[in-house]
């Protein structure tokens, strides 16, 4: 993971989900440039084409649901998993409100033949009340999508709150892509390179315990080297 994240050169993250759960919304908390930014409203399939910004670290794609009928619903779907294929992590995203039902199953299982690195957000926790309400939320989305709570990210797109923790979960997936997150997100940084240095900071106390007198030299140098580059690239 180390090395992996000084030497990783992954880039492509794509937004992906049931239509009208936040896509494009999340996406649009991502992107620097106004130009770059995605039109969002409450009418289910406004983004009906791939839209991506920064270089193409980012692309946005909304999927009609796995009941879709009819044949704009099926080429939105085929545009959506063209653009999953390509990218190299996913952030699957679902609706806090609306819950995990048999649709929404159905489409993450596609999603997970792909076979990419995959995030799962619940998006508009927001509009969920209570905190014990909430915890449940969470908890039942991700055992009918076959997941533990804590895989499961929940936000509010719209906010802008727990942007950060879906941005360090999908670092944690795939550290190759925590340069490209760091180069097109600088003011998430900090965030990054601290979970970068937490990560290092315990492989480095995984080996102090070993019992490797003199040899634990070797690999301590590469982890703190591999911190290093790592850092110094999340930074440009």
């Amino acid at each position: 993971a180390q090395v992996r994240l000084a030497a990783g050169r992954k880039r492509h993250v794509a937004i992906v989900g049931p239509a009208n759960v936040g896509k494009s919304t999340l996406y649009n908390q991502l992107v620097r440039d106004p130009r770059d930014l995605a039109e969002v409203s409450a009418v289910p399939g406004t983004t009906r084409v791939s839209r991506s910004a920064d270089a193409g670290l980012f692309a946005v794609v909304d999927t009609p649901g796995a009941d879709a009928v009819g044949a704009v619903g099926e080429d939105e779907k085929a545009r959506a998993f063209a653009s999953a294929r390509a990218a190299d992590i996913l952030v699957v995203v679902f609706d806090a409100t609306h819950g995990i039902k048999l649709a929404e199953e159905g489409l993450f299982r596609e999603l997970r033949e792909l076979e990419r690195a995959h995030v799962v957000v619940l998006n508009k926790i927001d509009l969920v009340s209570g905190a014990r309400e909430r915890e449940r939320v969470v908890a039942t989305a991700a055992r009918n999508l076959g997941l533990s709570a804590e895989q499961v990210v929940a936000c509010s797109a719209k906010d802008g709150d727990q942007i950060e923790r879906v941005l360090l979960a999908v670092a944690k997936t795939e550290p190759e892509i925590v340069a490209a997150l760091g180069a097109a997100l600088p003011a998430y940084r900090r965030g990054l390179a601290w979970s970068a240095t937490k990560k290092a900071g315990a492989t480095a106390a995984a080996i102090a315990l070993a019992p490797l007198p003199v040899l634990d030299v070797f690999p301590l140098l590469a982890v703190q080297s591999a911190l290093v580059l790592g850092i110094a690239r999340i930074y440009g």
